[in-house]
C-alpha cells in the first residue's frame, strides 16, 4: 500500500535530470530516460536516501558506483512496463503463495497477465545487462543484479555493504 500511495503522488513530481546527469554517463542517463516517469522519481528518492544515510569518509569511486547503482537499479522494468496497478499482484502472490508466484515469474513477460510477475523476478538481470551495455563499471552492473538478492548471502563479498546500503535505501522509498 505504502509503494502504490508514493507512486501515485510522484506522478506530480518532475525527475531532476540534472541530478541523475552528475551520476551518470550520457548512455545511462539515456537509459535512466526509458526508466517510466515513477521510477525515475523512485531511484532519485533512493539517491537521496542512500546520501543521507552514508559516513562522509567513504571511497568516493564507490560512492560514485553506488550512485549509478541507485538511479539505475531498477532500469529492467523499462523492458516491459507495467503499470502502477498491476505491481501489486505479484508482491501479494509472492507472500501468500510463494511456489505460484514462482511458476508465473517465469511465464511469457510479453503477455499482459503475466508481464508485472516476471518483471519483478528479473528486472534486476534484465537491468544488468542494460548497465552492462552502457559502459556501467562491474560494481555497478553487479549492484543491480544482486538489489533484490538476500543479502546474507554475499556477507563475504567485497561490495556486500554497498548492497546492503542500496537495500537500506530501496526498502525505505
Amino acid at each position: 500500500m505504502r509503494q502504490g500511495i508514493r507512486a501515485l503522488l510522484s506522478l506530480r513530481q518532475t525527475p531532476d535530470l540534472a541530478e541523475a546527469a552528475a551520476y551518470l554517463t550520457a548512455p545511462q542517463l539515456a537509459l535512466f530516460r526509458r526508466m517510466p516517469h515513477i521510477e525515475q522519481i523512485h531511484a532519485l528518492n533512493v539517491l537521496r536516501t542512500l546520501f543521507a544515510n552514508l559516513p562522509p569518509d567513504g571511497d568516493l569511486r564507490a560512492l560514485d558506483d553506488l550512485a549509478a547503482a541507485a538511479l539505475l537499479h531498477d532500469v529492467g522494468k523499462s523492458r516491459y512496463p507495467v503499470r502502477i496497478w498491476q505491481k501489486t499482484l505479484p508482491v501479494l502472490v509472492g507472500r501468500a503463495a510463494p511456489v505460484l508466484y514462482e511458476t508465473l515469474a517465469d511465464k511469457d513477460p510479453r503477455h499482459w497477465l503475466w508481464r508485472a510477475f516476471a518483471v519483478k523476478r528479473h528486472h534486476p538481470a534484465w537491468g544488468a545487462e542494460m548497465a552492462r551495455t552502457a559502459h556501467a563499471s562491474e560494481r555497478v552492473v553487479w549492484l543491480i543484479a544482486h538489489h533484490q538478492d538476500d543479502a546474507a548471502q554475499w556477507d563475504d563479498h567485497p561490495h556486500a555493504a554497498l548492497l546492503r546500503a542500496l537495500q537500506a535505501a530501496d526498502d525505505a522509498n
